[in-house]
């Protein structure tokens, strides 16, 4: 609860950032049309225009390149979140069933989740297919879809 506490602050200063970006993107650009009027108008030199546009061009460019990096932060926290409460439901299914599972079930329930384990050195890692819901669904403690083609049957 309080990672998903965090997680809405953190969102919340995200969109703040985005909108103060958006706000320097749409300032930056105004200064350099006023600096292209005042160029049309005769006001400004070509060199005078050149050398007070690079700067404001650049930080342009930055301020775009933030907004871009805002964005893609913010979907990844959505990612991560979605997949978070997809695991938390998969594991709260898991847990109501597992008292009424057999060996040889829990084994292939396994096998199906892990894909691959590699061993290095100290470190093992586990790499898993664990299914994400493409859609929010009410949890029922009657199952819960292990695999997308079919229900996990057993024949003894």
């Amino acid at each position: 609860m309080q990672k998903r506490k965090q997680a809405s602050r953190e969102s919340k200063l995200n969109m703040r950032r985005q909108k103060g970006l958006q706000e320097e993107i749409r300032r930056l650009e105004s200064q350099i049309n006023r600096m292209l009027d005042a160029y049309q108008e005769d006001l400004l030199t070509l060199d005078e225009l050149r050398q007070r546009t690079t700067p404001a061009n650049k930080r342009l460019g930055t301020a775009r390149t933030d907004l871009a990096n805002a964005k893609a932060a913010a979907i990844d926290e959505e990612r991560l979140d979605t997949i978070g409460q997809d695991v938390e439901n998969f594991l709260r299914c898991f847990q109501l069933r597992e008292e009424r599972l057999t060996v040889e079930e829990k084994q292939q329930i396994v096998r199906l989740l892990v894909k691959e384990v590699v061993v290095s050195g100290e470190i093992v890692a586990v790499h898993h297919s664990i299914p994400i819901l493409k859609k929010k669904l009410a949890i029922s403690p009657e199952g819960y879809p292990l695999c997308t083609r079919r229900h996990l049957t057993t024949t003894q």
